[in-house]
């Protein structure tokens, strides 16, 4: 859905890999395994890099919002702020979770309860982060569809109160993933009880539903129907798609 995203998939698959494969005793390593350590490691590097980048980005975006002043906040500069603020948090989650062995410090494997912590923070970040994404899309589906309405009656705490009922239902939703992660044996890996069908199902659920699949439905629907309002509007006036395409 977006760089987070990927990022957050592309460190669960990194450290999966390399947990997997390197993480036990295995004894003697080949020069295939010495090459596939250092890939590893260049792509730690890689994601930190990116990360980095995307911390900076969100606190410009952030500051930027800040300043954009229209009778003060606007809804869609709240959403910013809130997206900015998510994928931050995102990225830091990365970066702790995929690019400390790089430090010479593996957070995955310290001890169960930062394990948990990790847990309980990785699903609250990307659930938060895609759930704001799809809040500014809505925003600026209101915007094109009834542009003036929009703009009269558009007022920046209802943005805050769907931020803030996106973080408190996400922090609730997600509270069972501290009770189902675990270091499990016999490498001390974190994971969630694979054993556990109810766990299963949740974990299921939570990452094919609510971290990807609802998301990606709500943005991609919400610029179907914008994409489609500026085509109508560009066979009445360009002026109208002026606003529009100012809006969106």
């Amino acid at each position: 859905m977006d760089l987070n995203s990927s990022l957050e998939v592309m460190s669960i698959s990194l450290n999966e890999t390399i947990n997997g494969e390197l993480g036990g005793p295995l004894g003697p390593r080949g020069p295939g395994q010495l090459r596939f350590q250092e890939h590893i490691k260049a792509i730690r590097w890689i994601i930190f890099v990116v990360c980095s980048m995307g911390l900076f980005g969100n606190l410009l975006t952030f500051l930027a919002s800040s300043k954009i002043v229209d009778n003060g906040d606007s809804s869609g500069t709240v959403f910013m702020k809130c997206l900015a603020v998510a994928d931050n948090l995102a990225c830091i989650r990365v970066i702790l979770n995929t690019c400390m062995p790089l430090f010479g410090l593996n957070l995955r494997g310290l001890n169960v309860p930062v394990c948990k912590t990790l847990a309980y923070y990785s699903g609250c970040t990307m659930i938060i982060a895609n759930f704001c994404l799809a809040g500014l899309s809505f925003d600026r589906l209101l915007a094109v569809w009834i542009p003036v309405k929009y703009y009269q009656e558009s007022k920046p705490k209802y943005a805050w109160g769907v931020c803030l009922a996106v973080v408190l239902i996400t922090c609730l939703f997600c509270i069972p993933l501290i009770f189902q992660f675990e270091l499990a044996p016999p490498k001390g890996l974190c994971d969630f009880d694979s054993t556990n069908l109810l766990a299963e199902i949740y974990m299921q659920s939570n990452i094919l539903g609510f971290m990807f699949l609802i998301p990606c439905i709500l943005v991609g629907g919400t610029s179907v129907a914008i994409v489609y309002k500026l085509r109508q509007s560009s066979k009445t006036s360009s002026g109208t798609v002026s606003v529009s395409i100012f809006a969106s």
